[in-house]
């Protein structure tokens, strides 16, 4: 699962900007790409 979050900003009752984030790092984990991080041991 991608956590993402878009935010639009309204002036006017109109859309004047959007921001897209998007958690890249966990993706490219889940692909492989970067290993995952370890977990301590107990």
């Amino acid at each position: 699962m991608i956590d993402w979050i878009d935010i639009y900003r309204v002036e006017d009752g109109k859309q004047v900007e959007v921001w897209h984030l998007e958690d890249l790092l966990k993706l490219l984990q889940q692909l492989g790409v970067i290993p995952m991080p370890q977990q301590p041991s107990s």
